[in-house]
């Protein structure tokens, strides 16, 4: 074999080795995070803290000036950069995405809130406190499929 060969051999070996160690090493399972249970995660500092984890019901009600305030800020001229072209979401959100979005919310979705928060108001909300952080979630029971 002359030289060419042997050198083409040995790198097409280096090359699918590196390949399949970086599968590896991709595609392995990582260890789960060991979280303290206890540890504070909300606003200022935890001296004086006293952990209410009562659940208690919630109402959605937003208002009217604060809505009118993210109008304003969602009608502001942004700043972002164009995508790069066939990457989607790979790289962060994509900004063409996230345009369509902003106006989505700014000219559909908070035209019409006081129907959508109406809506929102259906559902059992409810919030607590867990490790300093206040929690809000709804409780929806799915319907039973007639079989």
């Amino acid at each position: 074999m002359g030289f060419l060969v042997r050198f083409l051999v040995v790198t097409s070996s280096l090359g699918l080795a590196v390949l399949i160690q970086n599968y590896r090493l991709l595609s392995r399972s990582l260890p789960a995070p060991q979280l303290d249970l206890n540890e504070y995660w909300g606003p200022g500092s935890a001296e004086n803290y006293v952990e209410d984890t009562t659940v208690k019901p919630f109402n959605i009600k937003v208002n009217t000036e604060l809505i009118s305030d993210l109008k304003a800020q969602l009608s502001r001229p942004l700043k972002l950069h164009e995508p790069l072209e066939g990457v989607a979401f790979q790289y962060g959100f994509n900004s063409k995405e996230l345009q369509n979005i902003i106006k989505y919310w700014r000219d559909t979705y908070l035209r019409k809130w006081d129907e959508n928060e109406a809506f929102l108001n259906k559902f059992a909300h409810f919030e607590t406190q867990i490790q300093g952080l206040r929690m809000h979630f709804i409780q929806v029971k799915p319907k039973k499929r007639r079989r």
